[in-house]
């Protein structure tokens, strides 16, 4: 008699649930490998949250520009003619570089709940540098990102049928549950300039501009601490430097030693400048520093 001999192979289990999520004002959907809250009001999503990690941007899935309306959102979502001819890009939220690890989770990407206005200048230039960024951070290690535009800014303009707003100013959150740490971005819709680490603000800051509770599973200490501090030395900007450091490395969920080493410097909103984040009549970002606790300097900030 034969014996069967079964070969068991090990294959890691990629967990695509969404923890830590945002705290709801419009419906919440779910699909499969991202959230959201979608605004009717706005026409987009408030928030879309989701899990990134290392084999979600190493996938082989070609992009495959597939925008169409989701079918989840009970009022109806945008529409690609929303956007024909609006002057406006159709704005990735999770973007399609973060989903590559197969066709459903590509395709995902590509509903109208998932998509912004942007201008071009802002949405091929510094917003995809701050993604390709966030790629290299997720390289190595598993984060939750949270992003949107900005929807409670008073004179938006609308475009189409559905009146999409334009967001003035979109945001990311990201963090990292293995180190409870958080790092958070506010950048006009407009062409960016200076460094990436120029927009970096505290999760109280978007709390206060969005209307929006993040993080509130986490521990009531642990989030009053991480959401009110900016910890930028914390979070490599050497783009390059990371992906030569860490594309080595499958699994993902490890730190290496070598961050294990990195020393964190912490430092209060207060003492960190950055720019008003507000666009002038002209549609040039505003070249004056914001107050202290605001994404806004003294004259846009009224």
């Amino acid at each position: 008699m034969k014996k069967l001999i079964l070969l068991l192979v090990f294959i890691p289990l990629i967990s695509f649930s969404q923890g830590f999520l945002p705290k709801s004002n419009g419906q919440f959907i779910s699909h499969k490998y991202f959230s959201l809250s979608y605004s009717e009001k706005h026409e987009q999503a408030e928030w879309v949250h989701y899990k990134l990690s290392f084999p979600m941007i190493n996938g082989s899935t070609k992009r495959k520009d597939n925008f169409r309306k989701d079918s989840k959102v009970k009022t109806g979502s945008a529409l690609n003619s929303d956007y024909y001819k609006s002057g406006f890009d159709r704005g990735h939220l999770a973007p399609a570089g973060d989903m590559k690890l197969n066709s459903t989770m590509m395709s995902e990407s590509f509903y109208m709940s998932n998509i912004s206005p942007q201008r071009a200048s802002f949405n091929r230039g510094g917003w995809k540098k701050l993604e390709d960024l966030v790629r290299s951070w997720g390289s190595y290690k598993t984060l939750y990102v949270t992003v949107a535009g900005v929807l409670n800014d008073n004179n938006l303009i609308n475009i189409g049928s559905n009146n999409v707003t334009v967001p003035s100013r979109f945001y990311k959150i990201i963090f990292d549950p293995n180190q409870n740490k958080v790092i958070a971005f506010v950048m006009p819709n407009t062409k960016i300039s200076g460094e990436l680490s120029d927009y970096v603000v505290t999760v109280d800051v978007i709390e206060n501009i969005t209307g929006i509770d993040f993080l509130s599973e986490l521990e009531d200490t642990i989030e009053d601490r991480i959401e009110s501090e900016i910890d930028i030395y914390g979070w490599n900007f050497n783009q390059k430097g990371i992906n030569k450091n860490y594309k080595k490395y499958s699994n993902y969920d490890i730190a290496s030693s070598e961050q294990n080493k990195v020393k964190t410097l912490k430092k209060s909103e207060s003492n960190i400048v950055i720019r008003c984040t507000a666009i002038t009549l002209k549609g040039a970002q505003c070249k004056r520093n914001a107050s202290s606790g605001s994404t806004f300097c003294w004259q846009h900030k009224k």
